[in-house]
C-alpha cells in the first residue's frame, strides 16, 4: 500500500527533527558562491596583510598600523570559519557534486599560504615588532571565544554551529596576542578544508540512508507542494482528457517510469539501487548531480509515488463522511455479529458486512425463506455465534440495518429451514422433502441453495485484509 505523502513527511520530520537541512537548493547554490568569494579574498588579503607590514617596516611607521591590519585579518578568518562551516555542511549532507578536486586544490593552496603567513608571523614575533612581552597561548585562546553561556546561546553561533569569535575581547589585543588568534583560526579553516578534501574519499555507508531521508524530506516541503497541485490537473486534462481510470494511470506511469531508468544517470540509479538506499545515496554523491539534476530526480520520484497513491485511490476509494458514520451506527446497534471470528485470520468490517448483505443478498425479487441462506453462511463463518434466531431477526430488522426492505428477516422462516444444518450444502439441492408438516419446498431448497452459492463466492468482501 501507497502510504500519504503527509504521513511520509510527518514521520521523517519527527525522526530527523534534531537535525533538519537548513538550506533549500537555491541557498545551497548561494552557499558555494559566496565561500568561492571568500576564499579569493583571503588569498588577495594575505596578500595585502604581507604588503602592508612590509610597506609600514620599511618605512618606519607606527606599528598600530600592522596591529589594525592584524584585527582585520583575524576577522576576515573568522568569516572563513564560519563560511566553511556552513559550505562543509552543503557539501556533505546534500546528495549533489561534493566538489572533490576543487576542495583538494583549495587545501593544498591554503597550506602554502598559512607556510608563508606563519614564516612572517615568526619573524614579526621574534623581532618583537609590537614591543610586547610574549602572551600565553592558553590566556588569548581563552580570550578569543565567549564562555559558555553564551556559546550556548544559538544567537551566538554561525547557521551550523562554529564558535563566534568574542569581538569585544579581540578588539582589545595587541598584534602579538591577535598573531595567536590567527593561527588558532588558520588550524580551524585548515581542518576543515581537510576533511572537505577527504570526504568524498573516505564515505561511510552509516548515515548515507538518513541523508537521503533528509533530501527527500527536503523536496517535499519545499519543493512537491508547488507542483503537486499542477500534477493531477495535467495529467487528467492533457494527457488522459478527461478521461481517468487506472488503466490509464498505469500505461503513464509504466511510460515515466521507462523513460526516467533508462534515459538519465540519476534514472538508472534509481532502477539498480531503489531497494538499497544507503547504496542509492552513495550513487547519487558518486554521480555528482547539479542542482537541476537533483531536482529532476526527485520531481520523477515524487510523480511515480503520486501516480501509485492516485491509482490506489481509485482502487480503494477513501471512506465518505457518511460512510465513517453509518459504521458508527451499526457498531453501536450491533448486537449479534462477532466481528473476530476464530475461525477466520481476519477481522470483520461491520460496514463491509452491512454491504455485503445489502448488495450481494438483498434482491427486489427475493423470497423471505432466502434468509436461511445467509444466517447459515454467517453462522458457518464464526461470525455469528452465540445469538438465537429471534436476536437474528431483531437486528436485521433494525431500523439501522435493513427494517425497509419489502421481505423483512423472519425467524420462523429460517426456522422451517433449520433442518438443512445437518446437511451439507452440496446435498441441499437433492429432490428431497422433510415429512409431517414442515412446509418446506423442494424449489424452496433449491432457491436457498442457489443464493449460498452465491454469497459463498463473495463472503470475502466483509473481511478486513490489511
Amino acid at each position: 500500500m501507497c502510504r500519504p505523502l503527509k504521513d511520509i513527511v510527518d514521520e521523517l520530520i519527527k525522526k530527523h527533527s534534531d537535525k533538519p537541512l537548513f538550506f533549500d537548493i537555491e541557498e545551497r547554490s548561494r552557499i558555494i558562491a559566496d565561500f568561492d568569494k571568500n576564499i579569493s579574498y583571503l588569498f588577495s588579503s594575505f596578500k595585502k596583510y604581507e604588503e602592508d607590514v612590509k610597506f609600514v617596516l620599511e618605512h618606519n611607521l607606527d606599528v598600530n598600523i600592522i596591529s589594525r591590519s592584524t584585527l582585520n585579518l583575524t576577522l576576515v578568518m573568522q568569516h572563513l570559519c564560519e563560511s566553511v562551516t556552513d559550505y562543509d555542511y552543503v557539501i556533505e549532507l546534500y546528495l549533489m557534486d561534493d566538489c572533490y578536486e576543487k576542495n583538494r586544490d583549495l587545501w593544498s593552496a591554503f597550506i602554502d599560504a598559512r607556510q608563508q603567513m606563519n614564516s612572517l608571523f615568526a619573524k614579526l614575533m621574534e623581532n618583537n615588532i609590537f614591543e610586547v612581552g610574549t602572551p600565553s597561548d592558553s590566556d588569548v585562546l581563552q580570550r578569543m571565544y565567549y564562555d559558555d553561556a553564551v556559546y550556548n546561546n544559538n544567537e551566538k553561533l554561525s547557521t551550523t554551529g562554529m564558535m563566534q569569535l568574542n569581538r569585544e575581547q579581540v578588539d582589545e589585543m595587541n598584534g602579538a596576542e591577535l598573531l595567536i588568534c590567527l593561527d588558532c583560526l588558520f588550524q580551524i579553516f585548515e581542518d576543515k578544508l581537510w576533511e572537505l578534501k577527504n570526504s568524498a574519499i573516505n564515505r561511510w555507508e552509516e548515515g548515507m540512508e538518513s541523508y537521503y531521508e533528509r533530501n527527500y524530506l527536503l523536496y517535499a516541503i519545499k519543493y512537491w507542494p508547488t507542483q503537486a497541485n499542477n500534477f493531477r490537473s495535467h495529467i487528467t486534462r492533457q494527457r488522459l482528457r478527461g478521461k481517468v481510470d487506472v488503466i490509464g494511470l498505469e500505461r503513464l506511469r509504466q511510460e515515466a517510469a521507462h523513460e526516467f531508468e533508462y534515459n538519465t544517470p540519476s534514472g538508472k540509479i534509481w532502477r539498480d539501487y531503489s531497494e538499497d538506499v544507503t547504496q542509492m545515496a552513495i550513487q547519487m554523491k558518486e554521480q555528482r548531480l547539479d542542482e537541476k539534476q537533483w531536482k529532476y530526480y526527485f520531481q520523477r520520484i515524487f510523480e511515480l509515488e503520486e501516480y501509485d497513491r492516485w491509482i490506489e485511490e481509485l482502487r480503494n476509494p477513501p471512506e465518505s463522511d457518511e460512510d465513517k458514520q453509518k459504521r458508527e451506527r451499526l457498531l453501536k446497534t450491533n448486537k449479534v455479529f462477532n466481528l473476530e471470528p476464530s475461525k477466520s485470520k481476519y477481522k470483520v468490517d461491520v460496514l463491509l458486512l452491512y454491504y455485503f448483505i445489502k448488495d450481494r443478498f438483498i434482491t427486489e425479487k427475493m423470497f423471505v425463506y432466502e434468509w436461511y441462506a445467509l444466517y447459515y453462511i454467517l453462522k458457518r463463518v464464526g461470525v455469528i455465534a452465540t445469538c438465537t434466531i429471534e436476536d437474528f431477526e431483531k437486528q436485521m430488522n433494525d431500523e439501522e440495518w435493513f427494517a425497509g426492505v419489502d421481505k423483512k428477516c423472519s425467524a420462523n422462516e429460517i426456522n422451517t429451514y433449520g433442518f438443512l444444518t445437518k446437511r451439507s450444502p452440496d446435498n441441499w439441492d437433492i429432490k428431497y422433502k422433510p415429512q409431517g408438516t414442515n412446509k418446506a419446498t423442494k424449489k424452496a431448497i433449491r432457491n436457498i441453495y442457489d443464493k449460498y452459492s452465491e454469497l459463498v463466492d463473495t463472503i470475502n468482501e466483509i473481511y478486513i485484509k490489511e
